[in-house]
Protein backbone atom coordinates (compact mmCIF):
# COMPACT_ATOMS: atom_id res chain seq x y z
CA UNK A 1 0.00 0.00 0.00
CA UNK A 2 1.85 3.49 -1.38
CA UNK A 3 5.02 4.49 -2.43
CA UNK A 4 8.05 4.70 -0.48
CA UNK A 5 7.23 8.60 0.42
CA UNK A 6 4.55 6.64 2.11
CA UNK A 7 5.79 4.35 4.13
CA UNK A 8 8.53 6.96 5.41
CA UNK A 9 6.11 9.29 5.98
CA UNK A 10 3.92 6.63 7.87
CA UNK A 11 7.31 5.37 9.68
CA UNK A 12 7.67 9.08 11.05
CA UNK A 13 4.03 9.06 12.55
CA UNK A 14 4.54 6.58 14.32
CA UNK A 15 8.06 7.90 15.47
CA UNK A 16 5.94 10.94 16.67
CA UNK A 17 3.64 9.02 18.43
CA UNK A 18 5.97 6.77 20.23
CA UNK A 19 7.58 9.85 21.48
CA UNK A 20 4.74 11.38 22.86
CA UNK A 21 3.48 8.29 24.15
CA UNK A 22 7.31 8.70 25.99
CA UNK A 23 6.06 11.63 27.33
CA UNK A 24 2.89 10.42 29.36
CA UNK A 25 0.14 11.08 26.37
CA UNK A 26 -2.82 8.90 25.20
CA UNK A 27 -2.08 8.86 21.27
CA UNK A 28 -4.40 8.28 18.44
CA UNK A 29 -3.20 8.12 14.41
CA UNK A 30 -5.39 8.91 11.95
CA UNK A 31 -4.40 6.05 9.27
CA UNK A 32 -3.94 7.27 5.40
CA UNK A 33 -5.19 11.03 7.40
CA UNK A 34 -6.71 13.55 4.60
CA UNK A 35 -7.87 15.61 7.66
CA UNK A 36 -5.74 18.79 9.31
CA UNK A 37 -3.49 16.29 11.94
CA UNK A 38 -1.91 13.25 11.60
CA UNK A 39 -2.22 12.38 15.55
CA UNK A 40 -4.56 13.58 18.41
CA UNK A 41 -2.59 13.50 22.13
CA UNK A 42 -3.91 13.32 24.97
CA UNK A 43 -3.14 14.49 28.51
CA UNK A 44 -4.53 15.72 31.68
CA UNK A 45 -7.43 16.77 29.83
CA UNK A 46 -5.43 18.66 27.02
CA UNK A 47 -5.62 17.64 23.90
CA UNK A 48 -2.79 18.34 20.74
CA UNK A 49 -3.02 17.94 17.10
CA UNK A 50 -0.46 17.20 15.49
CA UNK A 51 0.62 17.62 11.77
CA UNK A 52 3.58 15.34 10.91
CA UNK A 53 5.72 16.23 7.88
CA UNK A 54 9.08 14.76 6.83
CA UNK A 55 10.43 18.21 5.18
CA UNK A 56 9.24 20.60 8.42
CA UNK A 57 6.88 22.86 6.04
CA UNK A 58 2.82 22.98 6.00
CA UNK A 59 1.07 25.17 3.16
CA UNK A 60 -1.12 27.78 3.71
CA UNK A 61 -4.22 25.81 3.28
CA UNK A 62 -2.71 23.10 5.41
CA UNK A 63 -1.77 25.07 8.52
CA UNK A 64 -4.90 27.03 8.36
CA UNK A 65 -6.99 23.48 8.52
CA UNK A 66 -4.54 23.05 11.77
CA UNK A 67 -5.40 25.73 13.43
CA UNK A 68 -8.85 26.09 12.96
CA UNK A 69 -9.50 22.14 13.87
CA UNK A 70 -7.61 22.97 16.67
CA UNK A 71 -10.01 26.03 17.91
CA UNK A 72 -12.95 24.39 17.64
CA UNK A 73 -11.79 21.21 19.37
CA UNK A 74 -10.40 23.69 22.17
CA UNK A 75 -6.80 22.35 21.61
CA UNK A 76 -3.44 23.04 20.61
CA UNK A 77 -1.81 22.11 17.23
CA UNK A 78 1.80 21.35 16.52
CA UNK A 79 3.99 20.51 13.39
CA UNK A 80 6.26 17.85 14.28
CA UNK A 81 9.04 16.89 11.57
CA UNK A 82 12.91 15.75 11.84
CA UNK A 83 15.43 17.78 12.98
CA UNK A 84 17.61 18.74 10.19
CA UNK A 85 20.34 19.79 12.52
CA UNK A 86 20.33 17.52 15.30
CA UNK A 87 20.81 13.66 15.77
CA UNK A 88 18.86 12.08 12.94
CA UNK A 89 16.43 10.67 14.78
CA UNK A 90 15.05 13.14 17.13
CA UNK A 91 12.08 14.59 16.32
CA UNK A 92 10.92 18.97 16.38
CA UNK A 93 7.24 19.79 17.75
CA UNK A 94 6.90 22.92 16.72
CA UNK A 95 3.54 24.83 18.17
CA UNK A 96 1.29 26.83 16.48
CA UNK A 97 -0.75 29.81 18.11
CA UNK A 98 -4.73 28.84 17.17
CA UNK A 99 -5.20 32.69 18.51
CA UNK A 100 -2.49 34.20 15.68
CA UNK A 101 -3.24 32.55 12.41
CA UNK A 102 -6.66 31.14 11.70
CA UNK A 103 -9.26 32.47 9.14
CA UNK A 104 -12.71 32.26 9.44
Amino acid sequence: MGGRNYRKGRAFEYRVKHHLEKGGCFVVRSASSHGPADLVALKGGKVLLVQCKMRGNLSKVEKAELINAAILAGADCCLAYPDPYGKRREIVLWNLKPSEEASP
